[in-house]
C-alpha cells in the first residue's frame, strides 16, 4: 500500500507547478484559464513557466497532442485538489508532517552546503586532463588485433601429426588446405583474417592473445575438435585521441576531485564539532538487539577505553 501511494504521489508531483493552491488566481470572467479548481484558475502562462523546468523529453511528450496535454492538466488538477484537501484537514499541523519537513529541510541544507563547499574547490584544467591521459594511456588503447590462421582436425592424434609436419618445416597453408576440417578457411590456407580478442571460442582466444607474430601454438582442444593456431601479424592500436574523450576525462577527474574534497571536508567537520562515539553504550545497544540470538565471533577490540573521540 505504501509503495502504491509513493508512486501515485510521485506521478502527481512530476506535473507539479510548484505553486500552492491558494496562490492560484480567482476565476476570470473571460474563460481563458486552462484549469479551474473550485473558484481558482490556472492560465497557460502559469503552466508554461513550470513546463520549462521539466526535462525536454517529458515536456515534448506532454505537448504532443491535446490528449497528452489534457492528461497533464488532469494530473495537475488532482495534485492541487489533494493539496486543498490536505490543507482543509490541517495536515501541515500534524506532528508527522512537521517531523518529515524538518528532516527534508535539514537534508536539503546539507546538500546545498556540500554543493557550495565542494564546487568552489574544484578546478579541472586542460593540463590536468592531459596529465591524466598521459599517465593512463594504457586504459585508452584498444586491444591489439591478430591476423590468424588455423588448422582444425578431429582428434589429438591428428593434431600431433600436423604439429610434427610443421616442425619439419612444411608450409602451414599447404597443410591447412590438405587436412583442415574447417573447409571455408582451408580454401585460403587456414586464414581467419584479423581477429579481435573475444571473437574466437574462449579456449582459442586465451592462447591467441598471448602469442606473438610468427608463433604457432600447440594443439588446443575445443568443442569443435583440435586446433593449431598461427599468428601471422599483430596490429597494435594507436589508442583513442584525447580530444575524442576530453569531456569524459574531465568528468572522471571531477568525480575524483569531488570525492577527495568531500573526504577532507567531512574530516574537518568532525574535528570542528568534536564527534564522540560512546562505545560502552554501543555494546549495550547491540547486546540488547541480539539477545537470544546465536552469538557471532566477537572481533578484536580496536579501542583502549569505553569511548572513541575524533582526533
Amino acid at each position: 500500500m505504501k509503495k502504491f501511494l509513493v508512486l501515485v504521489v510521485s506521478g502527481l508531483f512530476l506535473v507539479s507547478c510548484g505553486k500552492q493552491p491558494d496562490q492560484a488566481k480567482p476565476a476570470a470572467a473571460s474563460g481563458d484559464y486552462l484549469v479551474k479548481i473550485n473558484d481558482l484558475t490556472v492560465s497557460k502562462a502559469d503552466l508554461d513557466k513550470e513546463l520549462k523546468k521539466m526535462p525536454e523529453e517529458v515536456k515534448q511528450a506532454m505537448m504532443k497532442n491535446a490528449q497528452t496535454y489534457t492528461k497533464f492538466l488532469e494530473d495537475y488538477a488532482s495534485k492541487e485538489a489533494l493539496g486543498l484537501e490536505a490543507k482543509s484537514k490541517k495536515i501541515e499541523e500534524d506532528p508527522d508532517f512537521i517531523s518529515k519537513m524538518d528532516y527534508m529541510k535539514k537534508m536539503t541544507a546539507i546538500q546545498l552546503l556540500l554543493e557550495k563547499e565542494i564546487a568552489k574547490e574544484i578546478k579541472i584544467s586542460d593540463k590536468d586532463i592531459q596529465d591524466y591521459y598521459n599517465k593512463n594511456k594504457g586504459q585508452f588503447a584498444a586491444p591489439p588485433t591478430f591476423k590468424v590462421s588455423h588448422i582444425q582436425v578431429k582428434t589429438q592424434a591428428e593434431a600431433d601429426k600436423v604439429k610434427d609436419r610443421l616442425k619439419k618445416g612444411e608450409d602451414f597453408a599447404k597443410i591447412a588446405k590438405e587436412v583442415s576440417e574447417d573447409k571455408e578457411s582451408a580454401k585460403n590456407g587456414g586464414e581467419l583474417g584479423m581477429i579481435e580478442p573475444g571473437k574466437l571460442p574462449a579456449e582459442l582466444d586465451q592462447v591467441m592473445t598471448k602469442m606473438k607474430k610468427g608463433e604457432v601454438s600447440a594443439p588446443i582442444k575445443s568443442k569443435y575438435g583440435f586446433h593449431i593456431l598461427k599468428v601471422n601479424d599483430v596490429k597494435q592500436s594507436a589508442g583513442l585521441d584525447i580530444n575524442a574523450i576530453k569531456e569524459d576525462l574531465r568528468n572522471v577527474l571531477m568525480q575524483e576531485k569531488q570525492q577527495e574534497i568531500f573526504n577532507k571536508y567531512i574530516a574537518d567537520i568532525r574535528k570542528k564539532y568534536k564527534i564522540e562515539i560512546n562505545n560502552a553504550q554501543v555494546e549495550k545497544v547491540i547486546a540488547a538487539a541480539n539477545q537470544g540470538k546465536p552469538k557471532a565471533d566477537k572481533p578484536a577490540s580496536s579501542h583502549a577505553g569505553d569511548q572513541t573521540k575524533s582526533k
